[in-house]
């Protein structure tokens, strides 16, 4: 999930004056994608999940024009780090196929 919080988007519990925890599913059949911010075509947006202990998640988001970053939650890392950003609760279940 990506929060607009001061004209930025952001995850979970790093928005600004977001307080708890925030809920939230899917389902990824692909590495990457396009989309919208602030209703504005032309970024891209690649999530990442790893199922271990704990169960970690990654959001990366980008200007396709120009490849400028957006948002990540692990700013200065490399795009194909695995993710960090531990789990609060819940849990990612990863199938294969």
């Amino acid at each position: 999930m990506i929060v607009i919080a001061d004209g930025r988007p952001t995850t979970g519990d790093t928005a600004a004056g977001a307080t708890g925890h925030a809920n939230f599913g899917f389902v990824s059949k692909y590495e990457e994608g396009a989309g919208a911010v602030n209703g504005g075509a032309g970024y891209a947006f690649m999530p990442s999940a790893a199922a271990g202990v704990p169960d970690a998640f990654r959001m990366r988001v980008w200007k396709t024009a120009d490849d400028t970053l957006v948002h990540d939650d692990q700013i200065g890392w490399a795009p194909d780090a695995d993710p960090t950003t531990a789990l609060a609760g819940g849990s990612i279940v990863i199938h294969g196929g």
